[in-house]
C-alpha cells in the first residue's frame, strides 16, 4: 500500500504478534524503483496474521484479529503505533476486511466461531461493540470488501459449498441485500475486491486447479439483470 507520501510501505508480524514495517526508499529525488529500507518496529503485540492495513487520510488504520480471538483496530502515524481499540468479543476467525467511510470511520467485515458473517461501524466515540450479522450464509473463508464510488459496501466470501457470494448495502444505514452466488464453479482461495478508477470494482479468486475468475461490477439503473442496489456483476473464468 502506499503512504501519505505516495510512497509503498510492507506489513509484517513477528513470533510475539508485534507489527514491523518496511517503506520504499526515495533515491535522487524520487521513489525507489522496487528498493526498500530495513524492517522496522513499530511494537505491539498479540496480532496474528491475519490482519489488512489501510490508508486513512495521512496515516494507516491497521485491522487484525488477535491472539485471544478478539479483532482489534490500531492507527499508525509516521512511525508510532497508536494503542488498539478493541471491537468486542473473542470468537474471531480468520482475516478481517476493512473500508474507510468519508467521514474517516472504519467499518470491519468478519467472520465468526459461528462461520457467519458480521459487520461493525466505528463511532464518534470509537466501536459500539456490537456486532451485525450478515445475512445467513454459512461461511467457509476470509470476506473481503469495499467501499463503492457511491458510498456504498459491497461484501464477497467463500461460502461452505466452496462458491462465491456476494452481499451488499447501498448506504450505512440500509439493510443487505439476500446474498447471492456469483459463479457455480468451486473456489480454491478467498476471494479479493478493489476499486477501479471510473468507479466500478472488480472481485477475483481462484478455483482448486489454479484458474482465475473475475467479475466487474458496474453501478446503473436497476435491471433484470441487476442484483439490489444497481451493481451487476459480469464475467467469469479467464481464458489461458
Amino acid at each position: 500500500m502506499r503512504d501519505k507520501d505516495n510512497l509503498l510501505v510492507s506489513f509484517a508480524v513477528d513470533a510475539s504478534g508485534g507489527l514491523w514495517y518496511r517503506k520504499q526508499l526515495v533515491l535522487w529525488g524520487a521513489p525507489s524503483q522496487g528498493t526498500f529500507g530495513a524492517w522496522r518496529s513499530l511494537g505491539g503485540s498479540g496480532l496474528t496474521a491475519d490482519f489488512t492495513a489501510l490508508r486513512n487520510g495521512d496515516d494507516i488504520d491497521v485491522a487484525g484479529r488477535y491472539a485471544d480471538g478478539s479483532f482489534r483496530t490500531s492507527k499508525v502515524t509516521g512511525s508510532t503505533l497508536a494503542p488498539s481499540r478493541s471491537t468486542g468479543g473473542t470468537d474471531g476467525v480468520g482475516k478481517p476486511a476493512a473500508v474507510v467511510h468519508t467521514d474517516g470511520k472504519l467499518q470491519l467485515v468478519v467472520r465468526r466461531a459461528d462461520v457467519k458473517i458480521y459487520t461493525q461501524r466505528e463511532g464518534a466515540s470509537g466501536f459500539p461493540g456490537t456486532w451485525q450479522q450478515v445475512g445467513d450464509l454459512t461461511a467457509a473463508g476470509a470476506p473481503a470488501a469495499v467501499l463503492t464510488s457511491r458510498g456504498g459496501l459491497e461484501v464477497s466470501v467463500r461460502d461452505a459449498n466452496g462458491l462465491v457470494s456476494t452481499t451488499g448495502q447501498p448506504s450505512p444505514a440500509a439493510p443487505f441485500r439476500a446474498w447471492e452466488v456469483r459463479d457455480t464453479h468451486e473456489a480454491g482461495t478467498d476471494t479479493t475486491m478493489i476499486n477501479l478508477n471510473g468507479g466500478d470494482l472488480t472481485l477475483t479468486w481462484r478455483d482448486p486447479f489454479g484458474e482465475i475468475y473475475t467479475y466487474r461490477g458496474s453501478f446503473g439503473a436497476v435491471t433484470a439483470r441487476s442484483t439490489g442496489g444497481g451493481v451487476r456483476y459480469e464475467g467469469g473464468k479467464i481464458s489461458r
